[in-house]
């Protein structure tokens, strides 16, 4: 009786350990896993391509693709093997991965026709389709990057160099990966021309600042040339939106408009009237307002759950006084609740906007957008709702009178 006590106990016991060792590993696993799904999401969200098109991300045991991604299964497949490699580079180890998985997820874009020939004039090398995709891949991945964050440094030379040799691919490369003397050829290609990129995105966030709309204009068109992104579409978009607006409509212009960059962006100050358009400038507003909204649809029509560009629109509807359309385009418009609570600062701009175009009607429902607006947590927002509900109010004691 005792002898068998002690046996089912021991079983018991190699039995609990079993499941703690399982567990622990486990554990490892799911770790490695969420750190991935961290980056990728990060990256995605930079990219501002919509959801629906998201990839999963997952660990392979294999050990001879190193990174790859399945269309049929839309899913990203990083190897252990990968992994511990980028673990070497130390405190650049997550620099590495956020390259490895942008570069995978340049490929989805690539499958999706997202990106079809936007970077063909990156490079002059001469090589074949495979070599020309996987570059294409690098460059758009570098900027992806530098949208979510990531500083890649001199973590890819030293990354090319720990992937060669981890993978024994030294001297002619594979039947999938280009030789690595040509890969880092390449890569210094890639880094000087999304440098290229990176430089003009922030110069002309810079000529924002300072109300060169046109110079800003000229920026964003040259890098829609190489990079197609929403986000790029929408700020040549808000960019337009602005010129416009410098020809004052003392009609609509009163209010403070929700309009911003894809970046934090200083508010754009309210003008006083400087007298009625002439016939000249209100065209050219018009046609002004007009191209900013085809750019705002052009960015929706990569992502149609993009907030900057829907808010976009709402303003420019409302600048051009067809705020009852304004809000018709947003009734027809449907978000999931979870996506909206996740975007609160898009949120806020929005209300920020839908009231503006009940103010515009003459319709007291705006005061619950703007002092709703007021209850946020965003002080920008706080502030031209406290201004836009203040013309409003005052708006109706001039005509009362």
């Amino acid at each position: 009786m005792i002898r068998n006590f002690k046996t089912s106990r021991n079983v018991l016991l190699f039995w609990i350990l079993g499941i703690t060792f399982l567990n622990a590993n486990s554990i490892k696993g799911d770790y490695r896993v969420q750190v991935l799904e961290g980056i990728l999401n990060k990256l995605f969200d930079a990219s501002t391509y919509s959801e629906r098109h998201k990839p999963g991300i997952s660990i392979s045991k294999s050990s001879t693709l190193a990174a790859s991604y399945i269309p049929s299964k839309n899913m990203i497949c990083i190897e252990k093997k990968l992994y511990r490699i980028c673990t070497k580079l130390d405190k650049d180890s997550i620099q590495a991965l956020a390259f490895i998985i942008s570069h995978e997820l340049s490929h989805v874009f690539q499958k999706l026709n997202y990106n079809k020939s936007e970077f063909e004039s990156f490079t002059n090398i001469k090589s074949n389709s495979l070599e020309n995709e996987e570059l294409e891949a690098d460059v758009q991945a570098t900027f992806i990057c530098y949208l979510a964050g990531y500083n890649l440094g001199n973590v890819l030379d030293k990354l090319m160099d720990e992937i060669y040799f981890g993978y024994n691919l030294e001297l002619k490369g594979s039947g999938i990966y280009p030789s690595k003397s040509l890969r880092k050829k390449s890569t210094e290609i890639m880094l000087v021309k999304a440098d290229e990129l990176i430089q003009l995105f922030e110069v002309s966030h810079i000529l924002h600042i300072e109300s060169e709309f046109e110079l800003a204009d000229f920026c964003y068109k040259y890098i829609l040339k190489k990079y197609r992104g929403p986000e790029i579409y929408n700020n040549l978009g808000v960019s337009l939106a602005l010129q416009a607006m410098q020809l004052y409509n003392k009609d609509v212009d009163i209010f403070s408009y929700p309009f911003e960059l894809d970046i934090n962006s200083n508010l754009y100050k309210v003008k006083e009237s400087r007298g009625d358009l002439s016939s000249e400038n209100s065209l050219l507003r018009e046609n002004l307002l007009e191209q900013a909204q085809d750019y705002f649809r052009k960015s929706l029509s990569l992502n149609p759950t993009y907030l900057p560009a829907v808010v976009n629109i709402i303003c420019c509807l409302n600048l051009r006084g067809n705020p009852m359309e304004a809000l018709k385009q947003y009734q027809s418009l449907k978000f999931d609740a979870n996506y909206l609570k996740r975007n609160k600062s898009e949120m806020a701009k929005l209300n920020l906007a839908l009231g503006i175009s009940y103010a515009l009607i003459g319709n007291d429902e705006c005061r619950n957008y703007f002092n709703e607006c007021m209850r946020s947590e965003f002080t920008n927002i706080q502030n031209q709702a406290n201004a836009n509900l203040n013309k409003y109010n005052n708006f109706l004691v001039r005509t009362s009178k």
